[in-house]
């Protein structure tokens, strides 16, 4: 008898073919692995700290609150190093920087560039926000990888609220 995968079987009174039993196993293979593995939400949060990401760029208070009561990483970067707290600092919501420091948010953490949260605001004109992101600790020498700094930007951009905020604080 010649072999090939239309061959029956018979087990306990049953008959099925070699091609459908191993059809089954993987299906049954299949289903258990899906079952095993939690949904994305619920594995090392990415998809919240995108959510807080996107939050923090619409300036959506209740949303970046409802996150981070959620645990999600407040300092998670993306694939260009954005963070929450650099997407609020850019754009000036401050009251989201607030709460994100608040929440211990990293105040010098840099991108994929060396920006910081005190470099983009200051090149945005923010004034509020670079004012307290100074207040709470950030260092107003760093240097971006193109070797500016926020008072450099701040200075080209011709923001002289923004440049005497930053020569109180120790700019050079």
């Amino acid at each position: 008898m010649a072999m090939n995968h239309f061959v029956m079987l018979k087990l306990s009174g049953l008959s099925f073919s070699i091609v459908s039993l191993v059809s089954w196993i993987a299906f049954v293979t299949v289903n258990l692995i899906f079952l095993a593995v939690p949904p994305l939400s619920e594995t090392q949060g990415f998809p919240k700290s995108f959510s807080l990401i996107e939050a923090a760029q619409k300036g959506n208070k209740k949303e970046v609150e409802k996150l981070l009561a959620q645990g999600t990483n407040v300092d998670f970067q993306d694939e260009y190093g954005d963070s929450a707290l650099l997407s609020a600092s850019r754009r000036g919501f401050v009251e989201i920087v607030k709460i994100l420091l608040d929440a211990g948010a990293q105040v010098n953490l840099t991108d994929s560039d060396g920006g910081t949260p005190l470099i983009e605001s200051s090149k945005m004109g923010h004034s509020d926000v670079v004012k307290l992101l100074l207040y709470r600790g950030a260092d107003v020498s760093a240097k971006d990888k193109d070797n500016e700094t926020a008072f450099s930007y701040a200075t080209q951009n011709d923001l002289k609220e923004i440049t005497e905020i930053l020569i109180k604080h120790g700019a050079q």
